[in-house]
């Protein structure tokens, strides 16, 4: 439909419907977001990658969230860590199982990491995918009346490290794919980022 055509526009998005189309995971028919062709597309990746390792894939998932969570705390907007700074803060990611195979290399082989001496998400806008997880963590242990004051730091923060406001709409987006559930911290978020701008 229309909407999907104004959706693939987004070269970001593009990659992710192509992908999937080509592995037979998606057809024009579907409705789609942004969060949601990157969510499948991960999905399945991580899905891949449990063939190659011993983790699962909410494991593999909860490990690349501290990666980008990692970047963010180290302001690395590229989301490139070097493997040795990832092997110290991360050190699961390498570890090996009883067949020598790690989650890193399981990875590194279903394409959603690359590199070797510096390491870095293979599909395009992961990490602050990745990264918003984090934020709905933090975002749901504060309490009501703290909220707002979150959100406004985010968006503060973002001028020293801009990933943070693709994150803050990856979230945003995520949310609004199941508005029945997620109404109300939706509502607060939208609320807080308007207060913020006034």
């Amino acid at each position: 439909g229309s909407s999907m055509r104004s959706l693939l526009q987004h070269p970001g998005t593009f990659e992710h419907f192509a992908d999937l189309f080509a592995r037979g995971e998606i057809d024009e028919a579907r409705s789609e977001t942004w969060s949601s062709l990157l969510r499948r597309r991960i999905d399945f990746c991580l899905a891949q990658a449990e063939r190659f390792c011993d983790a699962s894939t909410d494991e593999m998932r909860q490990l690349l969230v501290r990666m980008s969570q990692h970047c963010w705390e180290s302001e690395l907007t590229e989301f490139a860590v070097t493997a040795a700074k990832l092997m110290e803060v991360i050190p699961e990611l390498f570890a090996a199982d009883e067949k020598g195979r790690s989650i890193y290399s399981a990875l590194i082989r279903t394409g959603v990491l690359r590199g070797k001496d510096t390491v870095e998400f293979a599909i395009t806008d992961a990490g602050p995918y990745l990264l918003s997880f984090e934020l709905e963590k933090q975002f749901a242990a504060k309490e009501d009346s703290e909220r707002k004051g979150l959100v406004s730091k985010w968006l503060r923060d973002r001028w020293n490290y801009w990933p943070l406001l693709d994150a803050v709409l990856a979230l945003i987006d995520r949310l609004s794919d199941d508005p029945d559930i997620n109404h109300r911290n939706l509502l607060a978020i939208v609320e807080a980022m308007v207060a913020t701008h006034h």
